[in-house]
């Protein structure tokens, strides 16, 4: 309390005294920073006993000390030297970040501030200060901006969502995915920028409410309006009493893969020259047709092309594969978009009619013929070639597709027996006779 008189604090006695010396060792004493004083050289003339905590020494061993002893060689250099201006302009310092090495070798890092101790006489006798450990912080701060930087450079977009279910920030990639800025997004509801596939009243942020993380397939909108497929990982984060705080969407393109994808299928089931259905598709699509059970009406065509050999002998294998690819469009231009044209190997071709009419195999037979007979332009020459042809008909021909196959095969080889460039149906398959029916035709024989 200041005197009403004087406007001075009253001078203390000797007991009063002692107290508040006690008061103020004891707050220096068990106060979390290291307080300490630095003498005219810059030697430590007294130090807190926290300075045992934070780096490991007793408070003997730093007295007589420099503050840049207890710090590696270039940060000692590079402190001392802010220190020195500091000390040179006699002013207060706050906030001077530096690393100390612990006595046990670990690097704990220190932030500094102090103020000049003048005397009665005002002059320099040191600097009076406080030290505090932010070690946990800098590392906090470190981590932190590690985190930023991978988000940043990751080739993933990456959407973060509040509890509110509002975006908060998206990583470049994001953006660059989707073509928004990020003012842009920013507010905006996830589901509209990025949903799962499936059903859509379980967009992306109801899923976290029964799940800790999901991963699928789902679908992005670009700026533009067009959308496009994604794979999604979606989590939920957490705070520190286990409470989910926010939300993370990884989106990647799948644009791409799944166009690869769609090119393995194609390549599966397609003949690489032709574009046509090769082999394996053609079979697969006949098995449906005669699969027991579920024998649907069709016509087989096998064709063989007449002269086809000695066209690529003559003008070589460049001319024979666009011949081969000139066949497979006009064969195409012959039936509907129903039925099916297989390049069943070499010069061989096979056509598949679901469903046709009684007359209709006939008279896709002719077409196919007159079609194939016309003249080939192809690299300035004019090729011909011919086609024979033999059809075998579901389910009268065969009731599984190797008979089928083979039915159809034999009437093509009659054709090209008769000449070529014309069509031959198989015959039809005799049904077994029943026993009883072949006594009856010993019997008649046996009065003759």
């Amino acid at each position: 309390m200041l005197d009403a008189v004087t406007g001075r604090r009253p001078a203390l006695d000797a007991e009063a005294l002692a107290r508040e010396l006690r008061h103020y060792r004891e707050l220096a004493e068990n106060t979390s920073d290291w307080l300490w004083e630095l003498d005219e050289r810059g030697v430590y003339s007294w130090v807190s006993p926290r300075v045992t905590e934070l780096l490991g020494y007793e408070v003997a061993e730093v007295l007589g000390r420099r503050p840049f002893d207890l710090m590696a060689g270039q940060e000692a250099k590079r402190v001392g030297e802010l220190f020195a201006r500091v000390v040179e302009d006699r002013r207060s310092f706050t906030a001077l970040v530096n690393v100390n090495r612990h006595r046990d070798g670990r690097e704990v890092v220190l932030e500094t501030s102090g103020v000049p101790i003048f005397d009665a006489h005002g002059l320099f006798r040191g600097f009076r200060g406080v030290d505090r450990d932010i070690t946990a912080r800098v590392k906090a701060e470190h981590s932190l901006r590690l985190a930023d930087a991978v988000v940043r450079s990751a080739a993933e977009g990456i959407l973060v969502a509040d509890t509110r279910g509002r975006v908060t920030t998206a990583n470049p990639a994001f953006l660059s995915l989707t073509g928004y800025a990020l003012e842009e997004v920013v507010g905006r509801a996830p589901s509209m920028l990025v949903r799962p596939d499936g059903n859509t009243r379980e967009h992306l942020w109801m899923l976290l409410g029964h799940t800790a993380r999901w991963s699928g397939e789902g679908t992005c909108r670009h700026r533009t309006g067009e959308s496009f497929p994604v794979w999604l990982t979606l989590s939920g984060v957490q705070d520190a009493a286990a409470q989910v705080s926010g939300f993370v969407a990884l989106v990647s393109d799948m644009t791409e893969r799944r166009a690869a994808e769609a090119t393995i299928r194609f390549q599966a089931s397609h003949d690489m020259l032709t574009q046509l259905a090769n082999r394996a598709a053609f079979l697969s699509a006949l098995k449906k047709s005669v699969q027991q059970g579920k024998v649907q009406p069709a016509a087989v065509f096998f064709l063989d092309l007449d002269g086809f050999k000695a066209v690529n002998d003559r003008h070589g294998h460049g001319v024979g594969d666009e011949l081969l690819c000139a066949v497979a469009r006009r064969l195409e231009r012959c039936v509907r978009q129903t039925d099916l044209v297989a390049r069943f190997g070499g010069d061989e071709f096979t056509v598949l009619l679901r469903e046709p009419g009684a007359a209709v195999p006939r008279r896709v037979a002719q077409a196919l013929i007159e079609a194939l007979a016309e003249p080939y332009r192809l690299q300035g020459l004019e090729v011909k070639v011919s086609a024979s042809v033999g059809v075998a008909l579901v389910p009268g021909h065969g009731k599984t597709v190797d008979e089928v196959v083979a039915a159809a095969d034999r009437a093509m080889y009659e054709a090209k027996r008769l000449g070529g460039n014309q069509v031959r149906f198989a015959q039809a398959r005799k049904a077994p006779a029943s026993r009883a029916g072949r006594r009856e035709k010993k019997k008649r024989a046996g009065k003759k």
